[in-house]
Parts: C-alpha cells; structure tokens; sequence
C-alpha cells in the first residue's frame, strides 16, 4: 500500500477510533479490514463490506466517515476515499433534515428553548398556475438573474395549490412583537394525494451534490424576508411588477396579516405565490417529494424555523 494511502487510511481510523471510543469496537474493526481489503476491489466496496461484518452499517459508516472532514479531503493521494465522503454527502441530501410530515399537520405542538410551544396552522394560500410544467423559487424583490433556472424535476402544466405550514403562539415569545405571533416554518406546492416515501434535493441544471462540502447545500437567497413560487414562463411578468412600488407596498401588507399572497399578472393563465420567511432574510432548500412509482408528489421549501425548536411533543 503505498505511504499516501497509508497516511489516508490512518485518518479515517483514528476519526473512527475517536468518534467510538466509548464502545464501538466492532465498527472500527470493521473499518480496518474494509481498508485493508480495500486495495483487492476498491477502498469504497471493502470499507462498507468490513463495517457490514462487524455490525456497523453502511450507512452509518459512509455518515462516520463524512464527518471525519478535512482529514479525508486532505488526501489527495487517495480518489477511493474521497469517493466515499461525497457518497456519504449525497446520503445526506437525500433526506430533509426535519419530519415535513409533521410540520404540515395542523395541531401538531412544537417545544422551545424557552419553555413556550408553538402550535402547527397549514394555511392555503391559492393555486400556482404553472404554464410550462418548471417551478421556480425565489426572492420576488430580486432581478431575475439568467443563473436562476427552474428545477430539473418538472411536472405536468396544471394548477397546483400551495399551503404554508405556520407556528402559531397565542402569546409572543418575541418582545416587541404583538400577539398573537405566527411565523412561517415551510411552504408546499403539492402535485397529488400520494404518500411520499422518499425525498430528494431540488436542483437547478448543473448542480452536483457530490460536489458539495459537508455544511453545504444548494438554495436560494432573500433579502426582504419573502420568497415565491412562479412558473418559469412568469419571470418577463415578475420583472415587470418589480418596478411597481406601490403594488409592493400593498403586497408587503397582505403579507404581514395573512404570511403569504396569490399575486395575479397581466398575463391570466399565469400567477405567482408569495410568503413570508419565518426566518427572515438567508437561504433555503426545496426538496421534492416521491411516491413509491417515483412521480413526484410535492416540492417543499423548508424555512428552517423549526430547526431551533425542540421538536414535536405528543401531548
């Protein structure tokens, strides 16, 4: 073996051995002979076989071996490897990091740090009309760059309706904020009744998540604290509307009262959706629903409030 793999291979186990040293002996035995039989086949195929042997699995072991970080990214020397943490990166984007499920069930309470909880409102807003199939997120109060292209993942032309999940608290946990308090945690644009059984990132032609780093992901930004849905047919009518200030003005109040907004444009067979972003100003995945036959079954904006939240409580 030579010394650079040699050198990549004692990185990964002493990550292993750091990360399990109160007990999983069997997972780093594991890694240690997926490494060695790694040269016979491929480094990728002997690690995972090894973890499987001594009762680590792959996918907990490809999830160990992408935090290992810069270590592993370090080793030039050694493509197998590197393989294997984009691998384990593309795992990851391959499921939302919250239950949507339950950020879309009325009635579900969320606990907070604070001791208060919030209670789950799923509010339609209106039907998005989508022309072409090809859905776009967005600021509304940006240019409509030529980088922002509809997702990859298109469906039929249609109308599709378009509900915001919102944390309701009776009482403001925010100074200065008048109660009752209600802030948007997700909106979904759903395209059938099926059950999801998996999620996926949405994407934009040319983004790769094997290129992504660990603490990374592909979205989109806001600036004035209100993101939209639009056809992609509907950008010529955004641009036109971005000029008009008091139509923003007008907007921006409905908002503030109802989180969110069915914008009608000159054009009748298209329109845009806005809300409000219960984080305000950032960045923000969409991630897209399937059913088991693989169509999808909604496009999901997270807007990652109940990130900071303890979770759902059962009672």
């Amino acid at each position: 073996m030579p010394s650079t793999e040699i050198r990549a291979a004692g990185r990964v186990i002493s990550a292993v051995v750091g990360a399990y040293i109160l007990g999983a002996i069997s997972g780093v035995l594991g890694l240690v002979i997926g490494l060695i039989v790694g040269p016979i086949t491929t480094a990728t195929t002997g690690i995972l076989v090894g973890a499987s042997t001594f009762g680590l699995s792959p996918r907990r072991s490809l999830a160990l071996l992408a935090r290992c970080g810069t270590g592993m990214r370090s080793c030039e020397a050694s493509p197998a490897i590197r393989s294997l943490h984009r691998y384990a990166i593309i795992l990851r984007m391959m499921r939302p990091p919250l239950d949507i499920d339950q950020m879309f069930n009325a009635g579900t309470r969320y606990a907070w740090e604070d001791g208060r909880h919030s209670v789950i409102d799923v509010q339609h807003i209106g039907d998005l009309k989508l022309a072409t199939g090809r859905l776009i997120a967005q600021d509304p109060g940006r240019p409509v760059p030529r980088s922002v292209q509809p997702f990859t993942v298109t469906v039929p032309p249609g109308r599709y309706p378009v509900s915001l999940s919102i944390s309701h608290w009776d009482e403001s946990p925010t100074r200065g904020r008048p109660s009752p308090m209600r802030l948007v945690n997700a909106a979904k644009l759903s395209v059938s009744d099926e059950p999801v059984v998996s999620w996926e990132l949405a994407l934009q032609p040319g983004q790769e998540v094997e290129r992504m780093e660990d603490d990374e992901f592909f979205g989109f930004g806001v600036d004035g604290g209100v993101a939209c849905f639009l056809d992609a047919s509907a950008r010529g009518q955004l641009h036109q509307m971005q000029f008009d200030e008091q139509l923003w003005m007008d907007v921006g109040a409905v908002i503030f009262e109802d989180a969110g907004v069915e914008l009608a444009t000159n054009d009748v067979e298209l329109n845009i959706i806005l809300f409000a972003c219960g984080m305000g100003d950032g960045a923000y995945a969409t991630w897209i629903g399937r059913a088991a036959n693989q169509d999808p079954v909604c496009f999901v904006c997270d807007l990652e409030l109940l990130h900071h939240s303890l979770g759902p409580v059962s009672h």
